[in-house]
């Protein structure tokens, strides 16, 4: 029973693929559909079997070697759903992460929750956080206007 609630659930492959076809409108030809999704054929075929086997996608044989892969209307909701959990997430910007003065501190190791040095007493962090709260607020205001 276990094994069968895992092969109905949607992976990260699958959710990609299925993400990539509601970019492309619904539709894109198998052999094209590996680069969009960023992935190969070895790791996309079971994945793309699986969405046939789950409704999601349908697979149409156009020659010899090309298929086209089309969502059906049950896959072309769960898309959306999945595209609309995505855009909930904030994008992370990695300049900014790299900028915490954490990663660079020389206390690192001896830092922690209670500790001598420690996140709610560091004034490095606090000033990291200073700024950024600063900066959002002014880009908030410049966006407002």
């Amino acid at each position: 029973m276990s094994n069968q609630q895992n092969n109905d659930e949607i992976g990260p492959v699958e959710v990609n693929i299925l993400l990539t076809l509601i970019r492309l409108n619904g539709k894109c030809l198998q052999k094209d559909l590996w680069k969009m999704a960023g992935t190969n054929s070895k790791v996309g075929i079971p994945a793309l079997n699986k969405l046939i086997r789950m409704g999601l996608v349908t697979r149409r044989k156009v020659n010899e070697k090309v298929y086209e892969i089309k969502l059906t209307r049950k896959g072309l909701r769960e898309a959306r759903k999945l595209e609309a959990k995505a855009s909930i997430i904030p994008e992370v910007d990695l300049n900014l992460l790299a900028t915490i003065p954490c990663f660079y501190c020389p206390y690192i190791s001896s830092c922690g929750v209670g500790h001598e040095n420690s996140p709610e007493t560091c004034e490095l962090l606090g000033n990291w956080l200073y700024n950024l709260i600063k900066l959002r607020s002014t880009l908030g205001q410049e966006n407002a206007t």
